[in-house]
């Protein structure tokens, strides 16, 4: 997140409910300890990626966080890719990120 964020995204996987569920919690709680407007996207499948991406982009959103789960963790390139690609400062909590000799733990 950038010091003068005032927008976020949030990638929460429905099919997995618990962990929506907690993960839009914790994200709401989060950022409205740092004065955010969050917008949680329901993102579960590849195709739901770019959607969200634009709906991103359309709301001048500052930043993303991708909670942990599954799904995500099997497609951390993909998703590490169209950050670089929308040029969306993102933070991950899917542990470790691999893409293209990029590699961050978190």
């Amino acid at each position: 997140m950038t010091p003068t964020a005032k927008i976020s995204g949030c990638f929460v996987n429905p099919t997995n409910p618990a962990n929506a569920q907690a993960s839009s919690k914790l994200a709401t709680a989060a950022a409205e300890s740092l004065g955010l407007k969050l917008q949680v996207f329901n993102v579960s499948k590849e195709d739901d990626f770019e959607t969200a991406f634009a709906s991103l982009a359309k709301q001048h959103a500052d930043g993303l966080v991708i909670r942990s789960d599954s799904f995500y963790v099997m497609r951390q390139e993909l998703l590490a890719a169209a950050t670089i690609r929308h040029s969306m400062p993102a933070a991950f909590t899917v542990g470790r990120i691999r893409c293209r000799g990029w590699i961050d733990e978190l």
